[in-house]
């Protein structure tokens, strides 16, 4: 972790502390992380990854360990869902998973090439990915 987006999550974590998570928007964020909007998304380019940014200060915690875990599998169970609803004859299984493993990808590759050139190469994929599966 960068000196930079260690302020940034000691910053968040306090923010979070002091006001909750449902509270707060970006510019609020941004404005306590003391840092350019910019910066902010480089290092965490979603709300959600703010949070779990912050939280991930705490890897040794069972209880965000726990809850780190069921956003990612409520994610992957909303990609399921969705793939049903579009084609209930698709492959879900592997397709929900693939999607998932995309979205992590895109968090994560975000940080490193921003999160425009994240967002485009990831919808890329999918979209050949789903097409791959005859789903327009």
């Amino acid at each position: 972790m960068t000196e930079t987006q260690q302020k940034i999550v000691e910053n968040l974590d306090r923010q979070f502390s002091e006001m909750g998570f449902a509270t707060q928007g970006v510019e609020a964020l941004r404005e306590g992380a003391n840092v350019s909007l910019h910066t902010l998304y480089k290092y965490f380019p979603s709300c959600e990854a703010m949070v779990i940014g912050a939280l991930a200060a705490y890897p040794e915690s069972d209880a965000i360990r726990a809850a780190s875990a069921e956003h990612k599998a409520h994610v992957r169970e909303m990609f399921r869902d969705r793939l049903l609803t579009v084609n209930q004859n698709c492959a879900v299984e592997p397709l929900s998973e693939a999607l998932f493993v995309l979205h992590e990808g895109l968090m994560e590759s975000a940080r490193i090439i921003g999160i425009k050139q994240a967002t485009d190469a990831t919808l890329r994929c999918a979209r050949t990915l789903l097409s791959s599966a005859s789903i327009h």
